[in-house]
C-alpha cells in the first residue's frame, strides 16, 4: 500500500474529509488532495502529523505495515474518536482529565 492509498483508506474509514483534516491539522487541502492523488509525498513533519492524527505509525502510512491499529478498534472506540475530533482544546483537556481518573481507579496489575 502506498501513502496515497493508506491516507485515503484512513480518511474514508474514519469519516474524515480533506476539509476536516485541514481544520484539525492546518495542512492545506490542496496538499492533501495531491497526496490522495499520488502526485506528491508528505515531508517527514507532515507524515508524522498525519500519523498522530489517525493514531497510526508512519510505517503504516508508508506501506511497511499491513494493518493499522485503527483497523482493530472496536465500534465504541471509533465512536469516541469521532466525538473527540469535534472537541475544542478546553473540552479535550476535560476528557483527558476524566480518562486519567478512570485509569487511576483501575486495579493495578502486579508483575509476576
Amino acid at each position: 500500500m502506498q501513502f496515497s492509498e493508506a491516507l485515503t483508506h484512513l480518511m474514508e474509514s474514519n469519516g474524515v474529509t480533506a476539509y476536516r483534516l485541514f481544520k484539525d491539522t492546518g495542512i492545506a487541502q490542496s496538499i492533501i488532495g495531491r497526496w490522495k492523488a499520488g502526485k506528491a509525498s508528505p515531508s517527514a513533519e507532515y507524515l508524522q502529523e498525519v500519523a498522530n492524527y489517525f493514531n497510526v505509525s508512519t510505517d503504516y502510512l508508508l506501506g511497511c505495515e499491513k494493518e493499522s491499529p485503527a483497523d482493530e478498534l472496536d465500534e465504541a472506540k471509533r465512536r469516541l474518536m469521532d466525538v473527540v475530533r469535534t472537541l475544542n482544546n478546553e473540552d479535550l483537556d476535560k476528557v483527558l482529565d476524566y480518562a486519567k481518573l478512570l485509569e487511576a481507579a483501575r486495579p493495578k496489575k502486579t508483575k509476576s
